[in-house]
C-alpha cells in the first residue's frame, strides 16, 4: 500500500511538470474511455477522433447512454487496463506495478477534476448532455464504486474487490428495501 501511494505522490510533480499540458493524451483518455463504455453497451464505434487542442469525439452507431457519456468522469481507465498485468508480474516486481497503479490512479483523479471542472461551464459538454446535477451525483456514487475496487485491489488482491462489490450490493438492497 506504501508504494500505491508514493505512486500516487509522485504523480504531483509529473502533473506540474509535463501532464497538465498533454491535452492529447489527456483527450485520448478521455474519448478511448467513451470508446470502451460504447463497447461495454453494445454500441458499435464509427469514428474516433483526438486532437491535440480542438478536443475529440466518438461516434456510435447506436447513440449513447448517459453512463457512456459520464464514464470518462468516474472510471480511471489507464488504471483499469493496468489491473490484469497484475496476473503474470513477478513478485519481486509487485512493488512497482503497485507504484505505478497509484500513479494512474492519481493521474486520472487530478485529470478528471479538471475536466469536471471545464465541462461544468459547457452547455454542449457531457454533464450538460445528461444533466449536470444528475451526472454530479452519478459521478460521485461511480467514482466511488470505481476508486473503491482499485483500493480494495491493492490491499486484498481481486478477492478483496469482489468482497467489495458483493458487500455493497448488499448493503445497498438493504438500505433501498427499508426505505420502502
Amino acid at each position: 500500500m506504501t508504494v500505491f501511494l508514493l505512486g500516487m505522490i509522485i504523480v504531483i510533480p509529473v502533473w506540474i511538470v509535463w501532464l497538465r499540458k498533454a491535452h492529447f493524451l489527456q483527450t485520448w483518455e478521455h474519448e478511448f474511455t467513451h470508446m470502451l463504455f460504447n463497447i461495454v453497451f453494445f454500441h458499435k464505434p464509427r469514428k474516433f477522433f483526438v486532437s491535440d487542442y480542438e478536443g475529440g469525439y466518438v461516434e456510435a452507431e447506436y447513440g449513447y447512454n448517459f453512463v457512456e457519456y459520464l464514464a470518462p468522469y468516474f472510471f480511471p481507465t489507464f488504471a483499469y487496463l493496468f489491473l490484469p498485468l497484475s496476473l503474470i508480474i513477478k513478485d519481486q516486481y509487485y512493488f512497482v506495478y503497485t507504484g505505478i497503479l497509484g500513479f494512474f490512479t492519481a493521474y486520472h483523479f487530478i485529470s478528471n477534476t479538471r475536466e469536471l471542472l471545464h465541462a461544468w461551464y459547457l452547455d454542449n459538454s457531457d454533464l450538460a448532455i445528461a444533466g449536470k446535477f444528475f451526472s454530479i451525483i452519478f459521478i460521485v456514487f461511480a467514482g466511488i464504486i470505481s476508486y473503491g475496487l482499485i483500493f480494495t485491489f491493492i490491499s486484498n488482491g481481486f478477492a478483496g474487490s469482489w468482497t467489495f462489490l458483493h458487500r455493497g450490493m448488499l448493503h445497498s438492497v438493504r438500505l433501498l428495501t427499508s426505505c420502502l
